[in-house]
């Protein structure tokens, strides 16, 4: 836990002034997005197939980091003070790299499946059964540990000016061989899926011209779920690359200059919120994906306003009687009753 071996080593004040408000924010919209996907997936949705397979995992690796960043969330409020001990520092860590594994892995099966559907309609592929999909998806999983599973099995704790800070990327003098197969990992998960989302998308964007269905719901819906999923993954996996790589070029083509090289690294450091921004921009992915996600979505919003619409009407002093809310699916009408007075407001 020493700092022996670092090279222009310091605490990153600015980052972290930046990280806590941002992260604050995005756990919160994070976790209300995910809470309200995970309960459509358990009690709403009725049919499911291979694609919904793969958005259920998305939701898994999206609570894994979820689970990580109250820790982390300390963690800036104390100027990077870890108090939480070597397990949790390797813990929260792990999870910030499962998660950013997993939502790349299944981005990219997303992207393959809908690439197939679009592109070989008649491919066998398309046949699979959601069981299959399942172990596809139990594989990759699978993959993703083997891959992370490093961040467990060394400390990541370091001492610099009585703090204990905790993190994966330190500024070592020597790469050790954990370190250099991070940086292989880290490079490699993003540039390979990145060169798939982007054949995949502009294959199925030019076969849908030559056929010009461009104009079909179906169609356009297939097209929208591709571009998000390319601005959602270079939002949120380009930032910490470019990042990182200047790092790299600073503390190679000039050593010795602590400067440049603490400013790159508060830098790498505060683009983790946009690692962190992913499990946000998720649920608006699954709304895309599946009209019937926007449909419940828009239930509960709904279902919240008028609660909270019904709290204010109860405190108004002029307010007398009582209220009955219900909902017509074979009409698509909502009725509020108020004594004697009935609206209906359609959907």
């Amino acid at each position: 836990m020493s700092s022996n071996n670092t090279y222009c080593f310091s605490v990153h004040h600015i980052a972290t002034d930046i990280l806590l408000p941002t992260v604050i924010v995005e756990f919160i919209l994070g976790l209300t997005g995910n809470s309200i996907a995970l309960w459509i997936f358990c009690f709403h949705l009725k049919t499911w197939k291979p694609s919904t397979v793969y958005l259920l995992n998305l939701v898994a690796a999206d609570f894994l980091l979820i689970t990580s960043l109250p820790f982390r969330l300390d963690y800036s409020m104390r100027n990077e003070d870890w108090i939480f001990g070597d397990v949790l520092c390797r813990f929260s860590l792990f999870m910030l790299s499962m998660n950013r594994t997993a939502s790349v892995c299944f981005l990219s099966v997303i992207t393959i499946d809908r690439y197939f559907k679009v592109v070989h309609p008649h491919h066998k592929i398309n046949k699979i059964s959601v069981v299959s999909a399942a172990k596809i998806a139990c594989l990759i999983w699978i993959l993703i540990f083997s891959s992370s599973s490093f961040l467990l099995s060394s400390s990541y704790l370091m001492s610099h000016k009585n703090k204990i800070l905790c993190r994966s990327f330190n500024s070592h003098k020597t790469f050790s061989i954990s370190a250099v197969w991070h940086m292989v990992v880290f490079v490699t998960e993003f540039f390979l899926p990145l060169g798939i989302i982007l054949f995949c998308t502009l294959r199925i964007i030019w076969k849908l011209k030559r056929r010009r269905l461009c104009k079909n719901v179906k169609i356009k819906r297939t097209v929208n779920v591709m571009i998000i999923i390319v601005v959602a993954f270079i939002i949120c996996f380009s930032p910490s690359i470019l990042a990182g790589f200047a790092v790299l070029i600073i503390k190679t083509w000039m050593r010795g200059n602590c400067v440049p090289f603490q400013i790159a690294t508060q830098i790498f450091s505060t683009t983790i919120l946009f690692t962190y921004l992913n499990s946000v921009l998720d649920p608006i992915l699954y709304c895309f994906m599946s009209p019937s996600f926007k449909s419940i979505y828009k239930k509960v919003i709904s279902f919240i306003c008028l609660c909270g619409k019904k709290v204010d009407e109860n405190s108004d002093s002029e307010f007398r009687g009582t209220i009955s809310i219900t909902y017509s699916e074979s009409r698509r009408t909502i009725s509020i009753t108020q004594s004697n007075k009935r609206t209906e407001l359609n959907e």
